[in-house]
């Protein structure tokens, strides 16, 4: 089955016995393979959760991290500790290699540009970006089932409408089934929500599931705005792709 189960999220799901934290993270089985998609900020948080759910990392194909802040890297040892070989993590710039020197089982490839790193599994790309007077990259998962994405995101610092904008841009990529992840909309004005949601009805964009540093005045904005196209997605919730 092909899903993906948020394991650690600071947006309480169903689930009441999972313990919330600042950060993101996401367990992915797509297609035979077995992904992490960030740590969240706290590996004790993050190895609690993914125990609760009964999800063992032993035999992870790939590790994902989307880009260089605490709350998605700080839960890499934990997970690294538990897998049974020198597992990848694919990270969007070099330099993320810091985490090589700390972790010496961390077996990091650098992806710059659009990448196939599992079948049918691709790297969006780093993209640039300021964040804090600070230079930033990150890039984003993509899941494709023929010429349709599930596209996973950290916390979109590039901005999610050029992240989408460049996913369309890819030459196998048709349309967005549904965007996972943070949107970082939690400072904008209702006004300024509406445009960016406007925009991304525009596009070839069928549903969205923002959370983690979404914000939650925005997250329910979009809610009203999106209706049934809009998918809670929070922790130890569960989404099948199709």
């Amino acid at each position: 089955m092909n899903n993906i189960k948020i394991v650690y999220n600071n947006m309480q799901g169903s689930n009441k016995e999972l313990m919330a934290g600042i950060g993101f993270s996401a367990y992915i089985q797509f297609q035979g393979h077995e992904i992490i998609f960030d740590t969240g900020g706290d590996s004790t948080i993050l190895m609690s959760n993914l125990k609760k759910m009964n999800i063992k990392v032993n035999n992870l194909d790939a590790v994902f991290i989307s880009h260089n802040h605490w709350d998605h890297v700080f839960g890499l040892p934990g997970v690294l500790r538990k897998t049974k070989f020198k597992t990848k993590v694919y990270v969007p710039d070099k330099s993320v290699e810091s985490i090589a020197n700390q972790i010496p089982r961390a077996d990091i490839i650098v992806n710059p540009e659009p990448t196939e790193i599992l079948k049918n599994v691709w790297s969006s790309g780093a993209m640039k970006t300021d964040y804090r007077q600070k230079e930033l990259y990150e890039h984003s998962l993509l899941l494709m089932n023929k010429e349709k994405a599930t596209v996973i995101t950290g916390c979109s610092h590039p901005d999610i409408i050029s992240i989408s904008e460049k996913i369309l841009s890819l030459p196998f990529v048709n349309y967005i089934d549904i965007i996972i992840g943070g949107f970082h909309w939690k400072d904008l004005s209702k006004k300024e929500v509406i445009k960016k949601s406007d925009k991304l009805k525009n596009m070839k964009i069928n549903k969205i599931a923002p959370s983690h540093c979404t914000g939650d005045i925005s997250n329910r904005i979009l809610k009203n705005e999106w209706n049934e196209n809009f998918v809670p997605l929070f922790l130890g919730d569960t989404y099948i792709c199709r």
